[in-house]
């Protein structure tokens, strides 16, 4: 939730009682669990950026697992979840991985974006990954491409998840601990 939070004034230098406030605002009786788990994550987040990680994660990523988990226990297809983990260099990196940052990668047309993915080779080698693998998913109902690792299907066991960086990745339950958070 970056691009929805830098231009509110508490973002860049919110103190811990700002912080705690607006985690309250935002996970209830979870908040104080839920930040532990953020910083526990991501160490190197400012308040500012664990503020817009509870939002993100209470308002994206629970009802995003809570759906594949669901879809995954109807066995009627397989269910693949990612997480873009690439961040943006724009703005010497304000906004990490933005809402909606994934869409000129999905759409292989990262040369027509660079306002939002940057300058550089590493936006056209995340474009060829994420395309083809929605290409892929779009003919077949499988994701797996040439240029990314074995994506296998989430389930409820292993929580396979497509972590697209320059150097993708798979990894089961990555946000354990604020899924787990999430979920209490």
């Amino acid at each position: 939730m970056t691009l929805f939070s830098v231009a509110e004034p508490w973002f860049l230098r919110p103190s811990e009682a700002q912080l705690s406030e607006r985690a309250k605002q935002m996970a209830g009786a979870k908040a104080d669990a839920l930040v532990a788990a953020i910083r526990k994550l991501h160490p190197d987040y400012s308040p500012g950026y664990i503020a817009a990680a509870v939002w993100t994660d209470t308002t994206m990523l629970e009802g995003s697992i809570r759906l594949a988990e669901r879809k995954a226990a109807q066995n009627a297809a397989s269910v693949y979840m990612y997480c873009l983990v690439w961040e943006t260099p724009i703005l010497n990196g304000l906004f990490k991985s933005p809402h909606t940052l994934e869409i000129p990668f999905m759409f292989d047309n990262a040369d027509k974006a660079r306002v939002l993915v940057g300058p550089g080779p590493q936006p056209e080698t995340l474009a060829r990954q994420m395309s083809d693998a929605w290409l892929a998913f779009a003919r077949t109902g499988n994701p797996n491409a040439a240029g990314i690792p074995q994506w296998p299907p989430y389930t409820a066991d292993k929580r396979a998840t497509m972590l697209f960086d320059v150097q993708s990745r798979v990894e089961d339950d990555p946000q354990r601990e604020i899924r787990t958070v999430l979920e209490s």
